[in-house]
């Protein structure tokens, strides 16, 4: 990154959102400022449910809109939110830590190379994420007076976004009804209780090699990395206990 005046900028930003705090696109106007003022070529916007603990894609600026709305986790399951939401303080992966705690799908969608997560906070939670890069496969290199300002912007558009309902206007897509066919329940349940591939085939009375398939269709249909993950997702929307 270039030797820039940071604070310069920041003031820059923070003028200009403050001047569009009660307008109904003020978290998308603080997403574009970040590539505006600052030297992300993307930036991104996650809402976050901190009573689930769900994070939902909701708009982008130099990201395609619709690889953004597919963003769609169990923050448990994604390491580097996780850590984000429970330090409550900006983090930035490299390129080892990006293939460790972002989901392979998501590194081949956005062709990540390295990556800012900064949540946005209230004093009780955590209204969501922004996420920066310096566009494909560009390198972020530490900036200790830039990172700090990321912390304070996160505080600040957390404590914004909170009082004046931004996060009521997000154009946030509604999460597409999954279905799973009555026999890749019994299975996701068996697999949800624990047992193995050719406990389930016995208990359902069917080849395990066709256990192997309707397990194959769960992960397809869930988008999960793992049965592990199927079952997660599986107790997160109601479909089993």
């Amino acid at each position: 990154m270039e030797r820039i005046d940071w604070r310069k900028e920041y003031c820059l930003y923070k003028k200009e959102l403050f001047n569009a705090v009660e307008d109904p696109d003020f978290l998308k106007m603080a997403v574009e400022g970040m590539t505006q003022y600052f030297p992300f070529e993307r930036a991104g916007f996650i809402s976050y449910d901190a009573e689930k603990r769900i994070k939902q894609g909701a708009f982008g600026c130099g990201f395609n809109q619709n690889d953004i709305l597919s963003i769609k986790e169990d923050v448990r399951e994604c390491q580097a939110f996780f850590m984000a939401a429970m330090g409550r303080r900006t983090v930035l992966l490299k390129e080892t830590s990006v293939e460790k705690l972002i989901p392979q799908r998501y590194i081949q969608i956005f062709s990540l190379r390295s990556l800012i997560i900064q949540p946005l906070i209230t004093a009780q939670n955590v209204n969501g994420f922004l996420i920066l890069d310096l566009g494909c496969r560009k390198a972020i290199r530490h900036d200790s007076i830039l990172f700090n300002l990321l912390q304070i912007i996160g505080n600040e558009l957390g404590i914004l976004s909170f009082r004046n309902g931004a996060a009521a206007h997000l154009s946030v897509e509604p999460e597409s009804k999954i279905t799973l066919s009555p026999r890749e329940l019994q299975v996701m349940q068996g697999l949800a209780y624990g047992l193995s591939v050719h406990e389930i085939a016995d208990d359902l009375g069917i080849n395990q090699l066709t256990v192997r398939d309707y397990c194959s269709s769960i992960l397809r249909k869930l988008g999960a990395i793992n049965r592990s993950h199927a079952v997660a997702i599986g107790f997160r929307e109601g479909m089993i206990n």
